[in-house]
């Protein structure tokens, strides 16, 4: 089977290899192994009836000498054949090893000034300008006709011209350009003039090569490359008809991975636009529906189970929608026998609130439940000390921060715990926190969350938490499930004031608490604890697949490499 075939046959492959950060991680791989291939011969097979490399060669230095005599430059002098120790393959019959500078000149361009610079005019290259292999014009500076008047046209940009950038933070990156403008270059820019080598080929040769040279440069306090170190890289040099048969293969192997790529971008938005549909769909049922989850329409959402929750973010929705399940009343079933949550009303909780009217309730909870302010099930709401840094220390009492709180979970993070010394006044004694009190940021990113668990010691809270104590009754982890719910997270994010937004303590004392009977609470804990076991095993099984199928992409291509050397 050929290489081109083998590449077509495994497509679906370099898809499914994506990651958390990239999701085309597959797919850029599968480019960089299609260069690979093409700029050492393994693409395509060979022609025997092709001038071979040798004899292309004598012709280049031939016409190098044409040009440096018309042009009454010197000439070059003579690069070292490329070494053993530099030929990191047996090349295909035909092909010869050479140095770049062999078969190119470097033009540098012209130090333009900022007071060169104009409205109207000439366009000039800068590093900026070079994106995704080609020179934009739409970002072009402009210099009047009069500043380059005196210039050679050895610095023109011509349509089909291959420029590189030789330094900055892209240094390396290269592009064409595809305008019929004539354009200069600045300083830094080269311009890479092939003696009877396809362009094409050569941008694929060196969009493989460069980074090599990038990764020596790296220690350097400004990053650039020089022409000396363009021109000593060895490169594989094939007949000029084989370069112009690869140059054309790689074209239509890259759309073909552009087209790949783009209906991997559809896919992953459709995929989203499903999950939300669904996951809209099923709350509506639920929120509409008013017995328990046993009686839910869930058809929809199990019919395409498979299809919608295959990835991290998906399996995150899911949870958070078991989450609002719950605090509706519809994740476990409601038992007649439970204590009304009258009766616990009448007992526990006696603070005068502002009435609850039908239009702030935000759906519809089962008739054994009750809303009611948080306030009402508080003993404390209070924020954190201000103007204790003169009070950190190596060691003594932790001291609470928003990174020490989590977004959509309540489990505190110890990682990166401060500690305190604080001083003997009201302020430690309102900002210290108690096991099960739970912490909510309110500032910044509001919402962030954790819940002080048994035996935690001595701890305290800075000016940017919140500090939520229940009554006893209710210290229970019921109602940490319902803060970290999305309908705690619309209440939160619903009075945001300021620059920096910020929710104040009297709003937090106003939201909007769904009270189940205490039996009920336990049960939907016992509920949530299950559900969200099971996700995160699903969400393991996809990462593990994830980077699985990134493995298999991996060993696929150091497989086609390794074969391609043979």
């Amino acid at each position: 089977m050929t290489m081109q075939a083998l590449l077509l046959k495994h497509f679906a492959l370099w898809t499914a290899a994506d990651t958390a950060v990239n999701p085309f991680y597959g797919i850029e791989k599968l480019r960089e192994l299609i260069v690979y291939l093409a700029i050492t011969g393994r693409l395509l097979p060979q022609e025997l009836d092709d001038e071979p490399a040798t004899e292309l060669l004598k012709r280049i230095h031939e016409a190098r000498r044409q040009t440096l005599l018309e042009s009454k430059r010197n000439m070059a002098t003579p690069y070292s054949a490329v070494t053993v120790s530099e030929h990191v393959m047996a090349l295909p019959q035909g092909w010869k090893w050479v140095r770049l500078g062999e078969v190119i000149e470097v033009i540098n361009g012209v130090a333009f000034s900022g007071k060169d610079f104009v409205a109207e005019g000439v366009g000039v290259v800068k590093i900026g300008d070079i994106q995704q292999g080609k020179i934009i014009a739409t970002t072009l500076s402009k210099v009047s006709a009069q500043r380059v008047s005196g210039l050679t046209d050895r610095v023109h940009v011509l349509k089909g011209d291959l420029v590189i950038a030789l330094s900055g933070a892209t240094t390396g990156k290269l592009g064409f350009n595809t305008t019929t403008e004539i354009l200069y270059l600045n300083q830094r820019v080269g311009k890479i003039v092939p003696y009877l080598v396809s362009r094409q080929f050569l941008y694929f040769t060196l969009t493989a090569k460069i980074p090599e040279l990038v990764k020596q440069s790296a220690g350097s306090a400004i990053l650039n490359l020089t022409t000396k170190q363009l021109k000593a890289l060895p490169i594989a040099l094939p007949p000029l008809a084989e370069q112009q048969r690869i140059a054309a293969k790689v074209e239509e192997l890259m759309s073909l991975c552009e087209q790949l790529q783009q209906q991997h971008y559809n896919a992953v938005h459709i995929h989203e636009k499903l999950m939300k549909q669904i996951l809209s769909t099923t709350q509506h049922i639920s929120a509409s529906n008013k017995h328990a989850i046993e009686v839910m329409n869930w058809s929809v959402m199990i019919e395409h189970f498979d299809t919608v929750f295959n990835t991290e973010a998906s399996i995150e929705a899911l949870q958070q929608l078991f989450l609002q399940c719950a605090v509706m009343g519809k994740l476990v079933p409601q038992d007649s026998h439970d204590e009304p949550t009258s009766s616990f009303l009448a007992v526990n909780c006696s603070k005068k609130t502002k009435p609850i009217d039908d239009a702030e309730k935000p759906f519809e909870i089962p008739l054994s439940w009750t809303w009611l302010r948080l306030s009402q099930i508080t003993e404390l709401i209070t924020s954190g000390s201000r103007g204790w840094a003169r009070y950190l220390a190596t060691d003594g009492a932790k001291f609470i921060s928003m990174t020490n709180l989590s977004r959509g979970s309540y489990a505190l993070r110890l990682t990166n715990m401060r500690y305190v010394k604080p001083p003997t006044t009201q302020e430690s004694v309102r900002s210290k926190v108690q096991a099960k009190d739970v912490l909510i940021s309110i500032t910044g990113d509001i919402g962030h969350l954790g819940r002080v668990p048994e035996d935690f010691g001595t701890a305290y809270i800075n000016q940017h938490i919140a500090l939520v104590r229940f009554i006893p009754p209710c210290r229970n982890r019921y109602f940490p499930e319902v803060l970290r719910s999305s309908m705690a997270v619309l209440q939160l994010n619903a009075p945001q004031r300021g620059i920096k937004n910020s929710v104040r303590l009297s709003d937090l004392r106003n939201m909007l608490i769904p009270l189940p009977p205490r039996q009920e609470q336990t049960r939907i804990v016992a509920k949530i604890d299950e559900v969200m076991a099971l996700c995160e095993q699903l969400k393991a099984k996809i990462i593990a697949t994830k980077a699985l199928e990134k493995q298999l992409a991996e060993a696929f291509i150091a497989q086609m490499k390794a074969h391609s050397n043979d």
